[in-house]
């Protein structure tokens, strides 16, 4: 019964792999390109896209309806076209391969891949490109996507230097409350740490506690709104960039909540900037 099961299964999947005649180039090419026009489809059809439709024609916002947006990109049709402006997504980009694709493609892309823990063979009818060409076009818009936020954001910000211009001569003193992890400075401070607490210092941990709660409900939003990141099997150390996907996931967030807000913000009773004035920092 084993050995007729095993027969069966390897004639459900046989190709009729080429003999291939060395002595010719020609010959060797042609032979290749008739297995691999065989070998595709099936490969296709196991996978569940059609290489028909991989037309590599561009997909544009437009092509999608307002509920296919917000299903597919968690956005709104009007905010996508907001979207792309305030990132400033280049007309044309370039995989790590050389293969080119406009940047309202790689926002759209790298979105629905963040929302869904898809495969890329999913996606290859949507956005009418190859599972291979998808995977190197995501790789290529999270790292800009990272790399143009990361620079504008933390290097730009000088959120320490503006607390100490503004509140270095004023009696009243702002200061950031941050994660144990952070360094603390002049007007960085963490919570106290220790047996030998005083009350009052335990008293403003305890406070201090439930907004920090509060605040890693974020945590919560990029999970909850961008999927893929959710789903280990995808998520692989030294096989595929995890930090970058995470930090791309972080900022789609952070643009949703600028948009549409979150719990956070309305906890604490307090609006987000623009998605403008965000994507300016």
């Amino acid at each position: 019964m084993s050995e007729q099961t095993n027969s069966d299964s390897e004639s459900d999947v046989d190709l009729d792999v080429p003999d291939l005649d060395t002595s010719s180039d020609d010959s060797a090419d042609e032979d290749m390109q008739t297995f691999y026009e065989q070998a595709i489809p099936m490969f296709a059809k196991d996978h569940g896209f059609d290489p028909e439709a991989c037309t590599n024609e561009p997909v544009t916002i437009s092509d999608f309806t307002d509920t296919q947006c917000w299903l597919n990109f968690r956005f709104k049709k009007g905010d996508l076209y907001r979207l792309k402006r305030a990132v400033a997504v280049p007309a044309c980009m370039k995989t790590s391969q050389g293969h080119k694709f406009t940047g309202e493609e790689g926002l759209l892309v790298m979105l629905n891949r963040l929302a869904y823990p898809s495969r890329l063979s999913d996606l290859a009818g949507k956005f009418r490109r190859r599972p291979e060409r998808l995977s190197e076009l995501f790789r290529a818009m999270t790292d800009w996507f990272v790399e143009r936020h990361d620079s504008f954001m933390l290097r730009e910000s000088k959120l320490l230097e503006q607390l100490e211009e503004y509140f270095s001569d004023k009696d009243v003193v702002f200061l950031i409350y941050g994660d144990p992890a952070y360094p603390v400075s002049e007007y960085l401070i963490t919570g106290y740490k220790g047996i030998n607490l005083t009350a009052d210092q335990k008293l403003l941990n305890k406070f201090m506690s439930s907004c920090r709660e509060a605040v890693e409900w974020a945590f919560g939003k990029v999970l909850q709104y961008q999927a893929y990141l959710d789903f280990k099997k995808n998520l692989k150390i030294l096989l595929s960039p995890v930090s970058t996907q995470y930090k791309a996931g972080v900022l789609v967030t952070n643009m949703h909540t600028c948009l549409y807000g979150c719990t956070s913000s309305r906890y604490f009773d307090c609006d987000p900037p623009t998605l403008e004035e965000y994507c300016a920092l």
